[in-house]
């Protein structure tokens, strides 16, 4: 895994929420953001490093996100150390 490995795996979690309207409005709603403001930080590190907080934040989300993608849950936490702040040790 790197940092261009890491900026995919975001990107298609993005994807994953577009593509589930419910999940998607949630994300919006969470989020504050506009679809247009989505679409416009794709290219931005730390959007993107974001996203990954988002879906990790929530175990049901991730596993939902990993069974549909056939990604192994431990890829989007891998993918959030090569982000902007994810190299920030956590103590929870």
């Amino acid at each position: 895994m790197d940092k261009g490995q890491g900026e995919v795996i975001a990107i298609r979690i993005v994807e994953w929420l577009a593509s589930d309207e419910d999940e998607l409005n949630r994300f919006l709603a969470t989020t504050g953001m506009t679809l247009a403001a989505v679409r416009a930080e794709l290219s931005n590190q730390e959007f993107l490093a974001s996203v990954l907080d988002y879906i990790l934040s929530s175990e049901p989300l991730l596993l939902k996100f990993c069974e549909t993608t056939q990604i192994l849950p431990e890829t989007p936490r891998a993918a959030r150390q090569f982000l902007p702040g994810g190299d920030v040790p956590h103590w929870t």
